[in-house]
């Protein structure tokens, strides 16, 4: 690639976006700009040339007015394509001359012998040219004498060599290009650089665009046709960012069109018709002045030879209540008009007479000619001369498209494995670790041919985008993460209602992270759906109330969220999220007073159990005991070996996560046998070292006792039920309903099997006890009462034991109680939708006092929620429902023999999704009550399993990742099954329209 010399211009190139816009930029040498860069080298101006606005307007009237022929000449070059005519100049080179050089007559002949020593053809061609009438030579120097080149610069035969002969070199079919261009006549040569050589102004003059703006309103007064080169000018210097997308819906209404008629638009709009852009209506906004008068659709037709034609031109502006002419604003011929500017016509009492005589204007045919020519040679019925330059830069921009698919889906593939995309040394050498995006690359360029090769030419440090860096790892992360986004926000805004669930947690780095996550409910196709997803990680430099409550309601606002319709919110009960006076659960209700509070039922429930254990310090010893188990075995490999020598592993328990309770609890009960053996032989072993000799004879005391063996059948009964309800409270569509019933049926136990829990812990105890020779009769002492209490009953280990294991569970109901009043508060506010399922499920019609209590329930319904604004609307929805219910029941009796019914199909999500099939305008009253009921949330659980994410994500090794890269990431792992979905073609359309880019 040749080299500029210091001081000069750098050459003007076309950077081309994937979505098919050209843009102007200065810059080095790419791929794209490998195609066009000897059509834009010969144009390079001194600073000291006249503008290029100026020399096109004199040469074009001096030319028209003196040979009609050569002004032909002109218009047919300059509507040729732009990206052609900038090939074109390479061969006009030779006509820049200085003023003290010979005149144009005597250059051209230097000029011809020159260069038929080097192309026969094209000296043939000047030959002719120089026999040509004297009146067409004296006109040539006056369209190359604004065209002044340095003495300095070669003559026009060797820069015409050289540039061939370099440009042969890099791109064969652009040399093929500039060699039919040097064979075309002289005569179309010397006209070309006129049109070219707008592109190269200096800085201080005016912009090319505008400069010919104002030369195209004054020749077009004087010569039409010049009117019409200047626009074909025009159009070529209008390809830029500007370009807007043309896919924009508010280009269904002509009056929203871009005020830059580019040529991409002009042939989008030409493809696309003008059925929408006619915007045909039965009635028309009258005028607010005047006779108010109005447009009619009848004018899009008129009768021609006794049939009705259409007017397809017509277009009507629903913004402005004004028509326009379609081809007259995309195809300008002549004066303008109101049907060709942007304001439009709408006089209407005069549209008669203007529309008749704009419809047999010369200007209109000839616009509408070339609307029709367009049409059929973008449909492939017509010959368009940048037909192969077109060809190569779509099958550029695929195979830009085509890499950029790959970088994606590896994207994509790393962040929903959780995997680190980065590597510590990406130079991609054969003894370092680029990382897994980069050797997801090149395990696929095994198999891959075309990213095989752009791999390579990245290796090579070519001049070539490769779209590896770190920087577009998070503009395409943060791309997707937001249509991610986009999609989940859109569903909650069409829901309506939400829920609102949060949580924190700590990372590795000590940030504090607000996990957000929404409930909402979706219905279609006449199913229901309860979906939470996770929105976003938020660092939070504060975590009092006030600086919780701020962050999430500016949050709320940045995603479009409305917080009125948040009809229900859950957090933990830290006293900060779950404070009564000055929470941010209170905080919330200051602002929405339907946000219902429910305290999140797991860790309700962990603190239900936690509380329970910490009643005697019997209960507490237990669980440090069975912990103790754990932490003297596990951090041995020998202690480790030994234990499974004798029975299965033993398992480690946390406070938060009263589930893990169960399992450690279940171990030590099933393996009790082998456990004691195994720490007598640690015990009684002298190979083993005092430490583990120790240990070993302190957690077989510990165990060995009659107090833990009872407590460890006690726990083993009571902790399954627990675990049981925890992980159907965890399920993320769960409803209050089921939720209620699970906690109600814990208790049920809790109540009803008190006494046998007791009883068969008490007898585990003492089968052990007699196989182990503990001694559980003997009393204990008494102490002495003081200031007065009550006397010690002094009573036996047994008896002891006894009373500890009653007081663990009457803590365990009354904490219950008290924990879960959110829960029945709701339950007594919807209790009309549990009386409206046992009606259904009932053998007898429902009689007036169930109907009357019915309407009651519903008057208390409305008045927490005015979504509903009629409580005899809900209460006759809720009957009228009640007959269509029974029917179906009776219709599946009688298609089934067993008559049964799953408990799921008259659920209140079983009950929407039964109303909504009817159709969405069936009883709206009783389906906004459900669609309330279903998204008020009971559970933190969807936030806690972002924590999750969050250390897999954010180990040890990524503690430097930004807060944006973490969530984008967080989003795509969590919400995996959308990420499936995403449309990557999507996603690399919104990568090109960020910035102009390299391909």
């Amino acid at each position: 690639m040749p080299k500029f010399k210091t001081g000069t211009t750098r050459p003007t190139i076309w950077v081309v976006r994937f979505d098919g816009v050209a843009q102007k930029e200065n810059l080095a040498y790419q791929d794209v700009q490998q195609v066009l860069p000897v059509s834009t080298r010969s144009l390079h101006q001194d600073q000291s040339q006249p503008s290029s606005s100026e020399a096109l307007s004199v040469n074009q009237e001096m030319t028209s007015s003196q040979n009609p022929e050569v002004s032909d000449i002109q218009q047919s070059v300059v509507e040729a394509p732009q990206d052609v005519q900038q090939v074109l100049p390479v061969s006009t080179r030779s006509l820049h001359q200085d003023q003290s050089q010979p005149s144009s007559s005597e250059a051209l002949s230097v000029n011809q012998e020159m260069t038929s020593s080097q192309n026969p053809e094209v000296s043939d061609i000047q030959q002719s040219v120089v026999e040509a009438p004297q009146d067409v030579q004296q006109v040539q120097p006056v369209s190359t004498r604004s065209l002044h080149q340095d003495q300095s610069q070669p003559s026009s035969s060797e820069a015409l060599s050289v540039n061939q002969e370099m440009t042969s070199s890099q791109n064969p079919e652009v040399s093929d290009i500039q060699q039919s261009v040097v064979e075309a006549p002289q005569d179309v040569q010397q006209v070309q650089p006129v049109s070219t050589r707008s592109l190269h102004q200096d800085q201080s003059q005016p912009s090319s665009s505008e400069a010919l703006s104002v030369n195209q309103e004054m020749s077009s007064s004087q010569n039409p046709e010049v009117s019409d080169i200047q626009q074909s000018v025009v159009e070529g210097l209008q390809q830029g960012p500007e370009d807007p997308s043309f896919t924009n819906p508010n280009y269904d209404d002509i009056g929203n069109w871009p005020k830059v008629i580019t040529s991409n638009f002009r042939d989008y709009m030409t493809l696309r018709g003008t059925e929408k852009l006619q915007n045909v209506a039965e009635t028309y906004p009258r005028d607010t002045f005047g006779e108010r008068r109005s447009f009619n659709k009848s004018w899009y037709h008129q009768m021609k030879g006794g049939s009705k034609v259409q007017r397809t031109w017509l277009c009507y502006s629903p913004s402005q209540n004004k028509i326009h002419c379609f081809c007259c604003i995309l195809f300008p011929v002549g004066k303008n008009n109101q049907f060709k500017n942007r304001d439009g016509f709408g006089t209407w009492d005069k549209l008669s007479a203007r529309i008749k005589s704009h419809e047999d204007s010369n200007d209109h045919r000839e616009s509408y000619r070339r609307w029709k020519q367009s049409q059929l040679a973008l449909q492939g019925k017509g010959k368009r001369i940048d037909d192969e330059l077109q060809k190569q830069y779509c099958a550029l921009v695929e195979q830009s498209r085509e890499i950029l698919r790959r970088i994606v889906s590896a994207i994509l593939f790393c962040a929903k494995q959780n995997l680190p995309l980065r590597g510590h040394d990406e130079s991609r050498k054969a003894d370092k670790n680029p990382g897994n995006f980069l050797a997801a690359l090149e395990f696929l360029s095994d198999f891959d041919p075309l990213m095989k090769k752009r791999l390579q030419d990245a290796a090579g440090k070519k001049n070539v985008p490769s779209y590896l860096g770190h920087d577009v790892q998070n503009e395409l992360i943060g791309i997707i993460a937001s249509e991610i986004r986009k999609t989940i926000l859109k569903k909650c805004k069409e829901a309506k209602f939400f829920g609102l669930i949060l949580d924190t947690t700590t990372d590795m780095s000590r940030v504090c992270q607000l996990s957000e996550v929404l409930r909402y409910v979706v219905v279609e196709d006449g199913k229901v759906r309860v979906e939470e997803h996770f929105i976003d990680f938020i660092p939070m430099s504060s975590e009092s109330a006030e600086a919780l409550a701020t962050t999430i309601m500016d949050k709320l606002e940045k995603d479009g969220i409305e917080i009125q319709d948040c009809r229900g919110q859950t957090y933990d009960n830290a006293a900060t999220m779950s404070g009564t006076h000055s929470g941010v659960q209170k905080r919330i209700l200051h602002i929405n007073k339907k946000a219902k509070f429910i305290p999140c039922d797991n860790h309700s429930l962990n603190l239900v159990g936690r509380y329970a254990a910490e009643r005697n310090h019997q209960g507490i010893t237990f669980f440090d005991a069975i912990g103790a188990l754990y932490n003297f075995f596990s951090p041995s490999s020998h202690r480790w070996a030994v234990l499974l020598e004798h029975t299965s592993a033993v398992k480690r328990h946390c406070d938060t996560r009263w589930s893990s309770k169960a399992e450690a609890v279940k171990a030590v009960q099933n393996g009790i046998d082998g456990i004691v053996a195994a720490l007598e032989k640690l015990a009684n072993s002298e190979a083993e070292t005092a430490k583990t000799r120790v240990g070993a004879a302190t957690n077989l005391k510990s165990i060995k006792s009659f107090e833990f063996l009872a407590l460890l059948n006690l726990w083993a009964q009571i902790l399954p039920h627990i675990e049981r309800a925890q992980v159907a409270l965890q399920s993320a569509n769960i409803a209050i309903d089921k939720s209620t019933l699970l906690l109600e049926n814990l208790c049920n136990i809790l109540d009803k099997k008190r006494n046998s829990f007791c009883e068969q812990a008490l007898g585990f105890a003492t089968q052990k006890s007699h196989e182990w020779n503990i001694n559980y009769s003997q009393k204990r002492i008494p102490r002495k009462p003081r200031y007065g209490g009550a006397k010690d009953a002094a009573l036996n280990v047994k008896e002891e034991t006894s009373r500890c294991m009653f007081e663990i569970i009457d803590e365990m109901k009354m904490q219950m109680g008290q924990r879960f009043e959110g829960i029945k508060y709701l339950k007594q506010t919807f209790s009309f939708l549990w009386k409206f399922r046992d009606l259904f499920l009932s053998e007898y019609s429902p009689t007036k006092e169930d109907v009357s209590d019915l309407g009651k329930k519903c008057i208390e319904f409305c008045a927490e929620y005015d979504d509903v604004t009629s409580s005899k609307d809900l209460c006759m929805d809720i009957v009228d429902a009640l007959q269509l219910l029974k029917f179906e029941q009776q219709q599946r009796h009688e298609n089934s023999r067993s008559g049964a019914s799953g408990g799921d199909e008259f659920s209140p999500a079983g009950i929407l999704a039964f109303l909504s099939s009817l159709g969405p305008d069936s009883y709206p009253s009783l389906c906004t009550a459900l669609r309330i009921f279903l998204t008020i949330p009971s559970s933190v659980a969807s936030a806690e399993r972002s924590f999750s994410k969050l250390k897999l994500i954010k180990d040890f090794l990524r503690t430097t990742m930004g807060q944006q890269r973490l969530s984008d990431l967080a989003i795509i792992s969590i919400e995996r099954e959308i990420a499936v979905q995403i449309n990557i073609d999507a996603i690399i359309d919104d990568f090109a329209q960020k910035k102009v880019r390299k391909i």
